[in-house]
């Protein structure tokens, strides 16, 4: 909706920063360190500080399921950190995941570290916790999806596998 730049800021990060934002027609408003300090709560803001609009995700496998045509899942089994956890919401949105699945015990929640580390993901990418994960992923293969789960010891790598179209990567714990 509208970025907040640090008034002192002047070095070419910045300066690509408010073109980019010119041409996307996002207002840009040039404030004192210490107005960004407040808008952040305190953390690390580095100079930038943005207020959005937060895209309005499906919370329902099943709701996200009906809308494409060949899913791409991840499935998480005991993440626990909030960094991996991040790390992992980027990684699968920048893939093209259609959602992240945890159960709702032994698992990291959405909260500010996970949402900086994510780097936009975490409100782009539907991550959905799930009471039991074992039930769930028979419901993913009743629908025709193939569950895999990732191996040290496989014979082939991800790249030389021969897979599916549609398809839930389970990773396990850190």
């Amino acid at each position: 909706v509208e970025i907040f730049l640090d008034e002192t800021r002047n070095d070419a990060r910045g300066k690509d920063l408010v073109a980019i934002a010119e041409r996307a027609g996002v207002r840009v408003m040039r404030v004192p360190t210490k107005r960004l300090d407040g808008f952040y709560g305190g953390g690390r803001h580095q100079g930038v500080v943005a207020r959005v609009e937060i895209k309005n995700v499906a919370d329902d496998l099943n709701q996200i399921l009906e809308q494409v045509k060949n899913p791409l899942l991840l499935v998480l089994d005991g993440v626990t950190d909030p960094h991996n956890l991040g790390a992992c919401l980027r990684v699968a949105n920048a893939a093209g995941a259609h959602a992240v699945i945890a159960p709702r015990d032994r698992a990291a929640g959405i909260t500010p570290v996970v949402s900086k580390v994510a780097s936009g993901a975490a409100e782009a990418t539907p991550y959905l916790m799930v009471t039991n994960l074992a039930r769930t992923l028979a419901e993913i293969k009743e629908r025709n999806i193939w569950v895999v789960g990732a191996d040290e010891r496989a014979d082939k790598t991800l790249y030389e596998a021969d897979l599916p179209r549609s398809i839930a990567w389970v990773l396990g714990a850190e």
